[in-house]
């Protein structure tokens, strides 16, 4: 094989020919400026590598993803103190309940006394006086000594504008045997009750004495809400029937404030 080493036009232009071919070989500035491309690219790499942390290659192509796609903050759009929203001061609830004032309300009307004591002049008795409730049978509630009376103490109070004050007791028991309440029956109209109360006493004028059947009691008359104010006294009356349950009927006293 002949070896002959040519030079062209220009003295940087050198070839090597060998069997009748001859190779074309770089200027000397383009293999530089090669050098240069190549590693400003593996460094470029090098850099993102970096900045994605050791970890990036071993997540999942999706969460790469995600992570790219997440929005930054922009410093630009961050408000500055003066720009800041003030806080509200309005209530932030989202509840149904209702929102009520904790003020105490003040009272439109100062509630009448509790009654503590019943005077019946034309009898000459001085009968105590208990708030009472309902008893197991769904009945108002009564003190145990005959001669002790119950205020029930959802109905008015005396010196209420409405409704009926009821008071009520035994008329005699197995323990205390017969009590004062037996004369009832004896105050006629035009007597005088008075009833004491933790704020004064309240006078009431007899206007009824009544006995009544228990099975034809009406409550919603005699323990009325509504209506002119009223005072009721109650005990038990009529025969005495065990079988059927003991006394059979009621005395009811009705009186209105004088």
């Amino acid at each position: 094989m002949t070896r002959r080493r040519t030079r062209g036009a220009s003295s940087g232009d050198v070839r090597e020919a060998r069997g009748g071919l001859t190779a074309p070989r770089l200027p000397g500035r383009l293999v530089v400026a090669a050098v240069v491309l190549v590693s400003v690219a593996s460094l470029a790499t090098g850099l993102v590598l970096l900045a994605r942390g050791p970890d990036a290659e071993r997540l999942p192509a999706s969460q790469q993803l995600a992570t790219a796609q997440a929005p930054r903050a922009d410093p630009s759009r961050t408000p500055s103190p003066e720009q800041s929203p003030k806080p509200s001061t309005r209530s932030t609830r989202t509840t149904g309940w209702p929102v009520r004032s904790a003020a105490i309300p003040k009272p439109t009307k100062d509630p009448h006394g509790v009654p503590t004591r019943l005077d019946v002049a034309a009898l000459g008795l001085e009968l105590p006086i208990q708030p009472t409730g309902v008893d197991d049978r769904g009945a108002m509630a009564l003190p145990p000594v005959p001669g002790h009376l119950g205020w029930y103490r959802y109905s008015s109070r005396p010196g209420d504008d409405s409704g009926a004050t009821v008071l009520g007791g035994h008329v005699d028991s197995k323990v205390y045997g017969t009590g004062p309440l037996v004369e009832l029956w004896r105050l006629e109209a035009g007597d005088t009750l008075v009833v004491q109360t933790t704020k004064g006493p309240v006078t009431y004028v007899v206007t009824a004495v009544q006995r009544i059947a228990k099975t034809e009691i009406d409550p919603a008359v005699v323990f009325a809400r509504s209506g002119a104010p009223v005072l009721r006294l109650l005990t038990c009356g009529g025969p005495y029937l065990p079988a059927k349950g003991g006394y059979q009927d009621n005395v009811v006293v009705t009186a209105k404030p004088r």
